[in-house]
């Protein structure tokens, strides 16, 4: 009962960890021919200063998944922000 009322407690006081299904932002799922460096794709999108973003490989280390918030931006400016990312993706990782 105690551990009941300290969770919803918790609920308001901290509020909720909405993901992206939520709170809305750009999720890109990629595959390569050869192993990603994560830090070298985090430097190159952080360069871009687009958003939050988080990446993470996936089943094997030529696949990756990315995370970019929402930043409060239009959905044009969120289309551009996608075509810069796959653009730098093809560019300049996956050579």
């Amino acid at each position: 009962l105690l551990a009941l009322f300290l969770s919803i407690a918790l609920v308001f006081l901290k509020g909720l960890n909405l993901g992206i299904d939520f709170t809305g932002g750009i999720l890109i799922e990629a595959s390569f021919t050869k192993r990603v460096d994560l830090s070298e794709i985090r430097n190159n999108l952080n360069d871009l200063e687009i958003g939050e973003i988080q990446i993470q490989n996936l089943d094997t280390e030529n696949e990756i998944m990315i995370r970019i918030g929402n930043q409060k931006r239009t959905k044009e400016e969120q289309s551009k922000d996608l075509e810069v990312v796959k653009n730098l993706l093809i560019n300049n990782i996956d050579n």
